[in-house]
Formats: structure tokens, C-alpha cells, sequence
């Protein structure tokens, strides 16, 4: 397909969006936005990425978390493409881009906030004031509260989440106390993971710009007067967070990394190796199999 036929496409498609099932125009959705995305025309990219992040942001799945993830992504590199090129042609491409990323902030899911962020005080308050050693009722609480829960799983109080449905955690995981996860999209940890005191885990974010940031007619549009965007956090298995460390949103956490005490995690963290820092930093990698045979030895 050349360029002006996958614009042409996109164009048709996204007007058909919402009268057809989201199901029947997957495929040709994601063939589209990769070849536009893999274009040497600007102009292709960023139709490409207007389409893009409005699919993706309307499929409520981890899959569309990911693909959000990924188009972002792929927004901030070509906005820097067009930066540089800084010819009054391509600044068009990116007032384009900011209508389309304008359009991803405002857009906000049909749910009953205030009765999910009430509900989920409720539970993290009873969850606070129960017995310590009654870890039935505890761990009852806790598979109400979460989004999932595997075996040998303990939470230290005080614990603090907005949601709790959008966090989910495996086995043999222990929180310690005093630990805030906003959870305004997934956090999800794998097994034998670590969370030392005070921990903080942040799905949400802001606009830096004031302007994309405030919202001028949020009381005619009956919403707040700023915008907040999610981006989903993944702690992987084995992995162990030092006291006081902040993970902000869109990070993974690689199987069997340490984030050293304080770090402040803003960027994706390698398997097998040691970080620390503000910004975090790897300051060490390791092979486990090596250092289990060093351990033996």
C-alpha cells in the first residue's frame, strides 16, 4: 500500500469505528497503523498515530494497554522527528499530533469512579482495623479488594490503593507497611517479589505544559479542571523493592532485580541486575545461575 491509500484507509476506518464490532476491524486496524507507523511520511505517521492511539485507548484489555504504551512511544519520537526538521510543513503534522493526544486525555471510561474509590476505602479501612492474626478474614478482604491474588501473599497496614481492582498480585509476595499504589491502570507482580516500607507505585501522571495540563471549560463539561493520563507498572518475578523507592508510570521491572533503597524508577529496569539512584540507574548486572553456584560453592 502506498501512503495517500493508507490514509485513505485510516480515514474511512475511524469513521466506521463506532458503528461496527471492535472484534471485526482488529485486523485491519493493527496492519494499518503498523505500515502507516513504518512510513517515511510524516504525514502517514501521524494519521497513523491519531487512529492508533484512538484504538488502542478504546480497548479496554491489557493487550490495549500495551499498544497505548507502544504508540506513545512512537508519538514522542516522531514529534522530535518533526522538531528537528522545524519546517512550517511538518509543525502542521505535529499540531496534529497534539490534537490526537488532546483527544486520548479528554477521553475518560464509563465507570462509576466514586463508587469503585469508595468501596475500595471502605475495604482498605476494615482491612487496617482487622486482627493481625486472623489471616482468613484478612486475606477474604484482600481477595475482595484486589484484582487478583495468589498464595502466601502479606500486606503490612497501613495500605493505601485508589482502586485495588486494577492490581494483582502472585504468590508469595509480601508488602510491607505504609506502601500507596495508585492503581488507576494495572500494577501487576509477579511471584517471591519484595516491597520494602514505604513504597510508592504511580499509574497516573499529568501533562508537564500548563496548557495541555488545565482544562479551561471544566465546569461546562462537568469534569475536573486537569488532565491525567495512566500508563500500566509491571513488577516481575523475584524482585526486590528497597524502602522508600517510587515507580512511575509505565515501568517494568525486570525477574530478579533489586531497586536499591530511595531510587526513583522512571524508565524500565533489565533483568538480573542491581539499580539505584534518582534517576534510577543499573549499577551492577548479574547471572543468577552463576551467583547460585558462587552461593553453593
Amino acid at each position: 500500500l502506498n501512503d495517500i491509500t493508507i490514509e485513505a484507509s485510516l480515514i474511512i476506518i475511524s469513521m466506521i469505528f463506532s458503528y461496527v464490532d471492535i472484534n471485526e476491524i482488529e485486523t485491519i486496524s493493527l496492519s494499518l497503523i503498523e505500515k502507516g507507523l513504518n512510513s517515511k511520511s510524516q504525514s502517514t505517521r501521524s494519521a497513523a498515530l491519531s487512529y492508533g492511539l484512538y484504538y488502542a485507548n478504546m480497548i479496554q484489555t491489557e493487550e490495549g494497554n500495551q499498544l497505548l504504551s507502544q504508540y506513545i512511544d512512537c508519538g514522542i519520537q516522531l514529534i522530535s522527528d518533526i522538531v528537528k526538521e522545524n519546517d512550517e510543513s511538518s509543525l502542521e503534522y505535529l499540531k496534529e499530533l497534539v490534537k490526537a493526544f488532546q483527544v486520548l486525555l479528554d477521553q475518560e471510561p464509563e465507570v462509576d469512579t466514586d463508587k469503585i474509590v469508595s468501596a475500595c476505602l471502605e475495604l482498605t479501612r476494615e482491612y487496617y482495623f482487622s486482627d493481625y492474626g486472623d489471616m482468613e478474614k484478612r486475606t477474604s478482604i484482600l481477595r475482595k479488594l484486589l484484582g487478583g491474588i495468589g498464595e502466601n501473599v502479606a500486606i503490612d497496614t497501613p495500605f493505601h490503593c485508589d482502586y485495588g481492582k486494577n492490581i494483582f498480585l502472585g504468590n508469595d509476595v509480601i508488602i510491607n507497611m505504609n506502601c500507596t499504589f495508585v492503581d488507576n491502570k494495572t500494577i501487576r507482580i509477579g511471584d517471591r517479589v519484595l516491597i520494602a516500607s514505604n513504597v510508592q507505585i504511580y499509574t497516573s501522571s499529568h501533562p508537564v505544559l500548563p496548557m495541555e495540563r488545565l482544562v479551561p471549560d471544566w465546569r461546562e463539561r462537568q469534569t475536573t479542571f486537569f488532565r491525567t493520563y495512566a500508563r500500566p507498572i509491571e513488577i516481575e518475578n523475584n524482585v526486590w523493592i528497597g524502602g522508600g523507592c517510587i515507580l512511575l508510570p509505565g515501568v517494568t521491572i525486570g525477574e530478579n532485580s533489586v531497586i536499591g533503597a530511595g531510587s526513583v524508577v522512571n524508565r524500565p529496569i533489565p533483568a538480573n541486575c542491581v539499580a539505584v539512584g534518582n534517576p534510577c540507574r543499573v549499577i551492577r548486572h548479574f547471572d543468577t545461575d552463576k551467583e547460585r553456584r558462587l552461593h553453593e560453592i
